[in-house]
């Protein structure tokens, strides 16, 4: 958003103390007394000032006299034949005539401001008739001021008087204004360095300080105005102005022409109007935003209306208190005696006045704050309290860091020591070093060179030094430890390590740089230095036996394991020792070799035959103390077949074969953990029915069955276990098939059940049932049993020779099976009831064989109906009957649509033919 591009109508300022520079009227008047124009009756006074255009130039500042009358002489300020008046016709009215003289009179200063739209009662503003500027409120730090007539931000200015009342909503941090020294306020260097910021920098710090400017009015972020020229004179270089400056520009742009450091000029647009961090200012507020030319004795004076005006005038009288030797009340190198409020009742004390820019501050603000003011830290005092420079020592400290007083040979980077503290200064603030945090510290920035206390509170408060430290220009957070910083990747991994996000130490970038890169953070930590390195895993703390087996988890070196503080390693649950999964350990008292599983049990290895077939290699850990695998159990002997999840395998070369639990039945089966499975390769396949093993170097085959490897004859009777396929033959070690357990030669085998086999160079095809064997006289048929992909070519008779062939019986589409009658059609079998089938011939089938085929989900209700080609039969008389015309299967159905069945056309010639 912008302002609107015209210069904006302003709310004149109220309350403000009588700064002894900003007494133009009285000025006026004084110079009206020397020239006998009319005799002096009150030194507050005013000639009316002259109303100006907004492109108006106000008239130079002359050079007042000493401020309105009151109970107490100002301090240090010549009597009452020496007060220096500037003549009405001096060619240079910033030069006093020593020979006009007046009498002087302290500075008085403003009362609290009201935030209320409405005027205070003249005993409401007796009562709170407290010096100082404005307290920091939580939603607008600094006060706002309204006329004394009427409400709101009308009014006429040149004619209103002004209350300024405690704000509502006060915030008040609990912590005192320390490092406060009266008559050292802020050094000359850093009141006078124009080149702090630049106007973008300025602009960027006046935009983060309202986040949202309320509707329907204008913050500062967002004021413009077209400023004039002012010439050069002997107290600021020419300003050029221009259309439509922005705030931050103006500020700058006076910053460099007077030079005044711009943080000065900010801060006391704070301190006055609470312009900086305003979400609702009234015009009011710009129009006197330095409170120049408003003192508490007189009217404002409307030369100097204009937020242009404001600023140039300010920091232009900031000028001629320093060049000009009429103001001597506050001159530095001196004491001089300063009240703490405008009621001469709250008393003085003598300040010994350091430098120049402390001096200004008094010329402007003419109090200094008692113990009650400064122990309120931003907040109220009491009845003698007075805020204004309290408020200006303590906005430029909050918001830039030091003021030159105190610490100017504190250079960050630099530890210091304020017996029983030390500190580290970054970024113009002290951050406090523990005890527990010492040593990492001045590994890095050396040992704390000691300073006076009163230096090390006038440096701001930074917070408490932890491990944790923060980039504050790029937000990088990393761990200090062994003199480096050790970066963390997430504020997961920072919760992790017993920090916060948000809460770390915050060092310069300067600082933070300065300490040396190392290792990021990794999930490995230790708990003490140079103590066993454990893995993080959740809410996890697992310690890892040895470096080794450390690196063989990550596949790679060693990562770095920082030592994660006690606090938080308290915080974690510590799980037994772990080795990596896989990996041998041999007890220091025993001769046994053991598997450690991460569920914390020790499997004995009764030969290295094992873990080669497994894919692990013999790496171990030897002379382990028991105190190692304490809280271990022994999980028995690793056998050959093991479990992973809910799948039993054979390890074969590498790999581990999935074989079905009835495969292995009587062999013992070692159930891994996972993360022991973890790193073996599982294969995906099928699961084996059977497992078949052959040595790597012969070609003898065993089979398991019932806990023993039985040696397999020959070809022939393999192909008799297997139906006539081949089966998958895993290899093993020589020495491992030597190893394992036999059981008798297998010399002869009955194929199972549902196998399909030719022998090789004849031509009949066989189904085995049993101990029987059919005949496939057609392929037709098989096809409607869905049996033909079985078909297997055997090498000899051997395969067949124990089965009863059945060379006459051919196998028929209509079988009988222990739980029901079924018509074979489609690679399916159809369930049907027997008087459904028409008094059709079938032929009975064992169990096994059925379970063998596949099955539909549906059974036919009614008669069996089946179609070939485009002609529909039913099974009728031991036939099937073609449909006659007009017939239709519901019809024949009792008036139910039956399921109709599809054969092959040889399927339905063999069933007409009845042929056995």
């Amino acid at each position: 958003m912008r302002a609107p591009d015209h210069v904006r109508p302003a709310m004149p300022r109220g309350g403000s103390p009588v700064r002894v520079a900003r007494l133009l009227a009285t000025s006026l008047a004084a110079l009206a007394l020397v020239a006998g124009l009319f005799p002096l009756e009150s030194a507050s006074a005013a000639t009316p000032a002259p109303t100006l255009a907004a492109t108006s130039e106000p008239a130079p500042t002359s050079e007042p006299e000493a401020p309105a009358a009151t109970d107490e002489p100002a301090p240090d300020a010549p009597g009452a034949s020496e007060v220096k008046a500037p003549q009405a016709a001096s060619p240079d009215p910033e030069t006093p005539t020593p020979e006009q003289k007046a009498t002087p009179t302290p500075p008085v200063a403003k009362v609290p401001m009201d935030r209320d739209d409405h005027r205070a009662g003249a005993d409401q503003l007796a009562e709170r008739d407290k010096a100082g500027d404005e307290t920091l409120d939580a939603a607008n730090p600094g006060n706002v001021p309204y006329p004394a007539s009427g409400s709101g931000s009308g009014g006429d200015a040149s004619s209103s008087r002004f209350e300024l009342v405690a704000p509502k909503e006060a915030f008040v941090p609990a912590a005192a204004v320390v490092g406060f020294v009266a008559g050292d306020i802020i050094s000359n260097a850093v009141f006078t360095n124009r080149s702090t910021m630049t106007a973008a920098q300025i602009a960027s710090f006046i935009d983060g300080k309202v986040a949202t400017c309320q509707s329907g009015y204008t913050c500062l972020e967002e004021y413009v105005e077209t400023t004039p020229t002012r010439a050069a004179d002997a107290y600021c270089a020419q300003y050029t102005g221009g259309a439509n400056e922005s705030a931050a520009r103006i500020i700058s742009k006076v910053s460099q022409a007077c030079g005044i450091n711009p943080q000065v000029l900010l801060v006391m647009l704070q301190k006055e109007q609470g312009l900086i961090t305003h979400t609702w200012p009234s015009d009011w507020r710009f129009t006197i935003a330095m409170g120049m030319g408003c003192p508490d004795t007189a009217d404002c004076d409307k030369t100097y209306y204009g937020f242009f005006n404001q600023v140039y005038g300010a920091a232009r009288q900031m000028k001629i208190y320093g060049s000009s030797t009429y103001f001597t009340w506050y001159a530095p190198g001196g004491t001089r005696s300063i009240r703490y409020h405008p009621n001469s009742a709250c008393g003085s004390s003598g300040v010994y006045v350091k430098n120049q820019a402390t001096a200004n501050l008094y010329y402007y603000t003419p109090y200094q704050p008692n113990a009650a003011a400064l122990a309120a830290g931003f907040g109220t005092g009491d009845s003698c309290s007075s805020y204004g420079n309290r408020n200006f020592y303590s906005y430029f400290r909050l918001w830039f860091g030091s003021t030159g007083t105190g610490v100017t040979s504190v250079a960050d980077g630099t530890m210091i020591k304020a017996e029983p503290h030390v500190y580290l200064v970054t970024g113009r603030k002290k951050v406090h070093i523990t005890r527990e945090t010492l040593a990492e510290y001045q590994r890095v920035f050396g040992a704390p060179r000691t300073v006076t206390a009163e230096t090390a509170e006038s440096i701001p408060n930074g917070g408490q030094a932890s491990f944790f430290l923060r980039n504050a220009t790029t937000g990088d957070v990393s761990l200090l430890q062994g003199g480096q910083r050790h970066h963390f990747s997430s504020c997961a991994q920072v919760s992790a390590w017993g920090g916060s996000c948000g809460t770390e130490t915050v060092l310069a970038s300067a600082e933070y740089t300065r300490v040396p890169a190392g290792a990021a953070i990794t999930g490995w930590a230790r708990r003490t230095s140079g103590g066993t390195i454990h893995q993080i895993s959740g809410s996890t703390l697992i310690p890892i036996y040895n470096e080794a087996n450390v690196a063989a988890i990550t596949g790679g070196a060693v990562p770095y394991a920082a030592v994660m503080p006690a606090a938080k390693a308290a915080q974690y649950q510590v799980t037994a020792t772990r080795w990596a999964p896989g990996r041998f350990i041999e007890p220091a008292a025993s001769t046994r070799t053991y598997l450690p599983t991460w569920d914390s049990r020790l499997l004995y290895l009764p030969t290295w035959l094992y873990p080669a077939e497994m894919g692990l290699t013999r790496a171990r850990d030897t002379g382990v103390p028991s105190t190692a695998y304490q809280g271990y159990t022994s999980g028995g002997t690793l056998a050959q077949f093991v479990k992973c999840g809910s799948t039993i395998y054979l390890p074969s070369r590498g790999t581990l074969q999935p074989v079905t639990a009835a495969a292995v039945a009587g062999f013992p089966v070692t159930t891994l953990d996972a993360r022991t499975c973890g790193v073996l390769e599982l294969s995906s396949a099928v699961p084996q029915t059977r497992v078949f093993v052959q040595g790597v170097g012969r070609s003898d085959v065993y089979v398991a069955e019932a806990g023993r490897w039985r040696h397999i004859a020959s070809r022939g009777v393999m192909e008799a276990l297997t139906g006539g396929r081949w089966p998958t033959v895993l290899r093993l070690a020589d020495a491992l098939i030597d190893h394992l357990p036999k059981g008798t030669r297998i010399t002869s085998a009955v194929p199972p059940s549902g196998s399909v086999m030719q022998v090789r160079g004849t031509d009949p095809v066989y189904f085995t049932d049993g101990a029987k064997a059919w005949w496939i006289s057609s392929w037709d048929i098989g096809e409607e049993f869905g049996i033909r992909s079985r078909h297997a070519v055997v090498s000899s008779r051997e395969a067949i020779a124990a089965l009863t062939v059945q060379t006459r019986n051919r196998l028929r589409p209509i079988v009988s099976c222990h739980d029901g009658y079924y018509v074979a059609a489609q690679g399916r079998l159809h369930r049907i009831a027997l008087a459904g089938l028409g008094g059709l011939p079938g032929q009975g089938l064992a169990a096994a064989t059925c379970g063998s085929l596949p099955k539909a989900a549906a059974a036919i209700s009614g008669r069996l109906f089946v179609k070939v080609g485009t002609t529909t039969y039913v099974a009728e008389a031991g036939r099937m009957r073609a449909l006659r015309a007009g017939e239709t299967p519901a019809s024949l159905n009792g008036g139910k649509t039956p399921t109709v069945l599809t054969w092959n056309a040889g399927t339905l010639a063999f069933v007409q033919a009845g042929s056995r």
